[in-house]
């Protein structure tokens, strides 16, 4: 279920996967699209994604998951706050000396100002 932020609802899912056998988390940093008259974020807004798993044998530790994608358009703006989409780390190192899991691929993060009516890119 959505979290309702004062009049702004704040959604983001994205896609599972677990990665190797025994601890991977679910899931991509998702889409988060926001629309806002005066935009004021004092706090952080992210679009992670998760760590990939460790495998019990050789071959197989997971790859993170790549961070999902923030748009925010706004007509002004108050403060910034903290904005990241970061990609999950890899699968952790193994006793069976395989090496680490990849790193999820970063994210895409786009703020612009819509108040002439044309997006205008920070």
């Amino acid at each position: 279920m959505p979290e309702v932020v004062g009049r702004h609802r704040v959604v983001a899912v994205g896609a599972g996967n677990p990665g190797a056998w025994n601890n991977g988390q679910n899931g991509t940093g998702g889409l988060l699209v926001i629309k806002s008259n005066v935009f004021n974020n004092t706090g952080t807004i992210s679009s992670n994604g998760s760590k990939g798993g460790t495998a019990y044998s050789c071959g197989g530790n997971a790859g993170g998951s790549g961070a999902g994608s923030i748009n925010i358009f706004y007509n002004s703006i108050l403060n910034r706050g903290t904005i990241i989409a970061t990609g999950g780390s890899g699968g952790d190192y193994n006793p069976y000396d395989c090496g680490y899991g990849g790193k999820g691929g970063d994210g895409c993060i786009t703020i612009g100002n819509i108040s002439t009516g044309t997006f205008v890119q920070e």
